[in-house]
């Protein structure tokens, strides 16, 4: 793996590009037992760090590939803004207000996404959102 990040290393500073190792995580996704010792990974001589879930385009992704760190950051946003959406209704709102409030900020969140990760769900992160 070293080797290939030294690859590309010097191909981005051959085409006059910069890799940013600072930006840079590492993720080691193994569905084995046992796990596998994995040497860290260098760039221009900083170490990469290693994570365990990171957020890849307001997608939540783990090291095991399971959706529930996303779910639970969706169910988290989407509680705020529900809560702001009742604020609303305790307001006087009109029922036309409210659902232009939800379809243009409540249900984007939920949606964002979509078919990458709801045919993977379990019937307790469904019901959760």
């Amino acid at each position: 793996m070293q080797y290939a990040i030294q690859y590309t290393s010097n191909w981005s500073k051959a085409n006059n590009m910069k890799l940013n190792p600072d930006k840079t995580k590492d993720m080691v996704v193994s569905f084995k037992k046992c796990k596998q010792v994995v040497p860290l990974i260098n760039v221009n001589d900083t170490v990469i760090e290693r994570v365990s879930v990171h957020k890849l385009l307001g997608v939540v992704i783990n090291n095991t590939l399971t959706w529930s760190d996303h779910i639970d950051y969706i169910y988290s946003k989407a509680s705020k803004r529900l809560y702001f959406l009742t604020l609303l209704r305790r307001s006087g709102l009109s029922s036309k207000h409210l659902l232009i409030y939800y379809t243009s900020i409540i249900r984007p969140e939920l949606e964002y996404g979509c078919p990458l990760w709801h045919n993977a769900l379990t019937t307790d992160q469904s019901q959760v959102l």
